[in-house]
C-alpha cells in the first residue's frame, strides 16, 4: 500500500498515467472488463486499456488474479 501511495502522489507531480498490462502475464480472463467503472478495458485477446478514458482508478489492478495490470 505504501508503494501505491507513493506512486499517487508520483502521478500528480507528473500528470497521470494510466493502467498499463503486462501482455506476457495476462491471461484474458476478463476480470478487469467487468470491474471497470468507466469502461476503459476491452479485450479483444489481451486486455487493453483506453489512456483517455482510463482514469487511474485503481479497480483493475486490485482485481488482476495474476497481477497482469500495474498503475
Amino acid at each position: 500500500m505504501l508503494v501505491r501511495k507513493i506512486l499517487k502522489q508520483l502521478i500528480v507531480i507528473l500528470g497521470s498515467m494510466p493502467a498499463i498490462v503486462d501482455k506476457e502475464t495476462c491471461t484474458a480472463c476478463g476480470a478487469c472488463v467487468e470491474v471497470c467503472p468507466v469502461e476503459a478495458i476491452t479485450m479483444p485477446e489481451k486486455a487493453v486499456i483506453d489512456a483517455e478514458t482510463c482514469t487511474e482508478c485503481g479497480v483493475c489492478v486490485d482485481e488482476c488474479p495474476v497481477d497482469a495490470i500495474s498503475l
